[in-house]
């Protein structure tokens, strides 16, 4: 760092109180060189108490952190749920964490602090003060909660200043991470704690010009820090506080002004809404820079190892070793030819790279090494194998919260199932589990849930594969695959859903009606609540359903609701339904109302003709003669009324097709209706097409079963001009898309077979003339479709 930095800020350096009875001291979250220095300068100061930058409400859980069997990493979550902030009805929640490691600052400034004998807690805004700060843009709500998480402690102000862009440049680094390694990791551990500090406080105050913050939280949170910090001046002994740098000049200045100044307004604090602070294990990988965490250092598997070896002779020199072996015996039992050699000439190159960049060995020369060591053969995409050969070196850690520490009853009680289910719920490699839903009784168990877990937003089990009954789809299927796996947020998501019960069912019971009195889809609930297996709903959804059926104008929708009713009632042995009677009479219900409604289904707006065919078409399913809830009768009746006075064409001919198809009306009036069509598609062929995209659907098998239905079809085509048959043609094969290939080929050969009846049996001998019309014509067919976007390849 230049010289002249460190004098311009030596006037802002005096007024930051350093000793002796109050000391500011400066960190970067989640450096191991911060963490050995602070440790070192607690046991010199012995301070009778120790205010660290995190969330206030959190301090009760200082006592857990500072276990015996605590286990680090670990993380305070915190969640709040402002009622004034909703999409859809539903409550919006923002979500936090503040993670510690082993060489985290704070973690090392708790359990040293306590060991002391110190009075150690929290002194910045709790997580729900930060959301519900006024004229604050608030973070955005996680997508989901595996998704990249909020942090409560972020390094981006640092990283990202003008001042340390130049200081890396001019020192020759790739990135500020390496730059930060150079001059404050690699240092010598036995430096003064004070010195250390002290040149990391001049590089703070480059980053930070003098004056207020630019955003109105950060503002808020280094007033309320500073207000913790003047409550305890008055008091005897001495006080360390522990902050990221950035803030540090920041407080010392709030504490040169009156209080009246300085404090901030109660009203900024005063929160309202769901809100929680909780302990919960947390990943060493999700500390890692590379993995989004915005306050992360970079490849921190690394800095673990320095960090365990710290009070060795030469840590450095023994991380460097350490690491290599683990990731040279990771690349071995993935197949890579590396082998001990290779390991001592990673460790030979780290030394002479460190030589070489007259700077100690650290995490960029170990780095630079084993990629060229390990690199037998570089794969066609070296930046791909550099993020490999990190992926590799990342540890596989996860923390461990005390034994004693009182776990929300909902993660209780999902541990005890996942116990009882053989399923895992530590951390470790993702799992497949197959499920057979239809031979095992305890399998449809784990399904369900499974399902609850999903249903609650749980990031545990992924659905790969199966029936899925709320979709509709692979319930052909007899076996559920799933892909399961514990994070630290699964704990945290359990945590949050607490509120709605202390047991996974009981949780996932509570949530659905919570949906269903937000105005969710009572039917798609239905299929939720039996797949989950939440029996004590069925009732009350039942209930609701009977009132929306008699509600709902919509008939698409109304449709859909009874073709989920009716899955729920043919999966009741898979679904454990027991309420078909129950089922059958709301399917009635439902199903009249339907056919009553046929009476205005072409009266909606034309966008919706192809909607309402199709769910004409689905009401044709439910319409089946050993179906107790089905009325026939009605049902012909209903669609007689659509085939004769329908507007839309596609309407008309799906009820004259299901008409047709299944034999309520005679097939001569079949043919009549195919007919009237086909001379209404000579004057607008739009409309014949429109038709006949309704009548095939139902009728393509009636097609090839009954030939009178193509000779009627042929002997219009037949009466027609070129200029009419071009006209017609883009509709003709719009409409006949409709038609599987096999059914088109048994199609095509009928009509070949009617055709030759026709003609002489004589074979066709073409002239010259005749091959030339025929080309005309093929060409001006081509060019009516281009206007479709046909092309040659079609």
């Amino acid at each position: 760092m230049a010289l002249s930095a460190a004098e311009a800020g030596e006037s802002r350096l005096d007024r930051i109180p350093f000793g002796p009875d109050l000391w500011l001291v400066p960190i970067r979250h989640h450096s191991p060189a911060c963490a050995l220095h602070l440790q070192a300068l607690i046991r010199r100061v012995r301070p009778s108490r120790i205010l660290i930058e995190g969330p206030a409400d959190a301090t009760a859980l200082i006592p857990h952190l500072a276990a015996k069997d605590a286990r680090p990493p670990l993380a305070i979550y915190c969640f709040h749920a402002p009622p004034a902030r909703s999409t859809g009805g539903e409550p919006v929640r923002y979500r936090s964490f503040f993670p510690m490691a082993g060489f985290s600052p704070e973690w090392i400034a708790i359990r040293e602090g306590l060991r002391l004998g110190a009075e150690v807690r929290f002194i910045d805004l709790p997580y729900a003060a930060r959301i519900s700060l006024p004229d604050t843009d608030a973070p955005e709500p996680d997508p989901a909660p595996e998704g990249v998480e909020r942090t409560l402690a972020e390094d981006r102000l640092l990283q990202q200043s003008w001042a340390t862009s130049r200081l890396v440049e001019r020192a020759g680094c790739r990135d500020f991470n390496e730059w930060w390694d150079r001059y404050f990791e690699s240092c010598t551990p036995a430096g003064d704690p004070e010195t250390f500090f002290r040149t990391l406080l001049h590089w703070c105050l480059l980053l930070r010009p003098e004056g207020d913050p630019d955003d109105a939280e950060t503002a808020a949170r280094e007033r309320a820090m500073a207000s913790a910090v003047r409550s305890v001046r008055a008091e005897e002994g001495r006080c360390l506080v522990v902050t990221g740098g950035y803030h540090s000049e920041a407080i010392a200045r709030l504490l040169e002004m009156p209080a009246d100044v300085a404090d901030p307004p109660t009203a900024d604090l005063r929160t309202s809404g769901e809100q929680g602070t909780y302990l919960i294990p947390y990943s060493l990988s999700r500390l890692d820079a590379a993995n989004g965490y915005a306050a992360g250092i970079a490849d921190s598997g690394y800095y673990q190892a320095l960090w365990r070896q710290r009070a060795q002779p030469d840590p450095r020199a023994e991380a460097i070793r350490v690491s290599a072996a683990r990731v040279a015996r990771q690349m071995r039992e993935r197949g890579e030819p590396v082998t001990l050699p290779d390991v001592l000439e990673a460790t030979l190159i780290a030394h002479r790279l460190g030589a070489l960049r007259a700077c100690p060995p650290g995490r960029p020369e170990l780095f630079d090494a084993m990629e060229t060591a390990f690199a037998k053969t570089l794969q066609p995409d070296p930046a791909a194998w550099r993020r490999w050969l990190r992926e590799l070196a990342a540890e596989a850690c996860v923390g461990r919260v005390p034994e004693g520490y009182p776990v929300a009853p909902l993660v209780e009680d999902f541990r005890a199932r996942c116990k009882r289910f053989r399923l895992a719920y530590a951390a470790g490699a993702e799992r497949v589990r197959v499920l057979d839903l239809y031979r095992s009784e305890r399998h449809r168990e784990v399904s369900r849930f499974l399902w609850q877990l999903d249903f609650l937003g749980i990031p545990y089990a992924e659905w790969e594969s199966g029936p899925d009954f709320v979709a509709g789809t692979g319930l052909d299927r007899v076996r559920e695959t799933w892909r399961l796996r514990w994070r630290p947020e699964t704990d945290a998501a359990l945590t949050e859903c607490s509120l709605y019960g202390a047991q996974v069912g009981e949780a996932a019971s509570t949530r659905l009606i919570e949906r269903l009195d937000q105005g969710g889809d009572a039917a798609s609930l239905l299929i939720s609540a039996l797949q989950m297996g939440l029996r004590d709903r069925i009732d009350r959804l039942l209930e609701r359903l009977s009132v929306w059926l008699g509600q709902e104008g919509d008939f698409v929708a109304l449709v859909a609701g009874l073709a989920r009713i009716e899955l729920a009632r043919n999966a009741r042995h898979l679904l454990e339904s027991q309420d078909a009677p129950a089922l059958d009479a709301l399917l009635g219900t439902g199903f009249r109302y339907a056919c009553r409604r046929l009476s205005w289904i072409g009266d909606l707006e034309p966008e919706r003709d192809a909607d309402c065919a199709e769910s004409l078409g689905l009401l044709n399913g439910l319409a089946r003669s050993d179906a107790p809830w089905c009325d026939l009768g009605l049902f012909g009746d209903s669609l007689i009324g659509v085939a004769d006075g329908a507007p839309a064409p596609i309407l008309a001919g799906r009820a004259a097709g299901i008409l047709t198809a299944r034999g309520l009306w005679p097939s001569a009036k079949g043919r009549a209706s195919l007919e009237r069509a086909m001379r209404q598609g000579e004057l607008t062929p739009i409309r014949f097409g429109g038709f006949l995209q309704g009548f095939l659907p139902p009728t393509r098998a009636l097609l090839v079963q009954e030939p009178k239905l193509i000779a009627a079809m042929s002997r219009v085509l037949l009466r027609w001009d070129e200029d009419q048959l071009l006209a017609v043609l883009p509709h003709l094969r719009l409409a006949f898309t409709a038609l599987k290939p096999r059914e088109a080929a048994d199609l095509g050969a009928l009509i070949a077979r009617l055709l030759s009846g026709e003609s002489s049996a004589s074979p066709v001998v073409w002239s010259d003339q005749d091959r030339a019309a025929a080309r005309q014509l093929h060409d001006r067919a081509f060019a009516a479709l281009q206007t479709w976007g046909f092309t040659d390849a079609d």
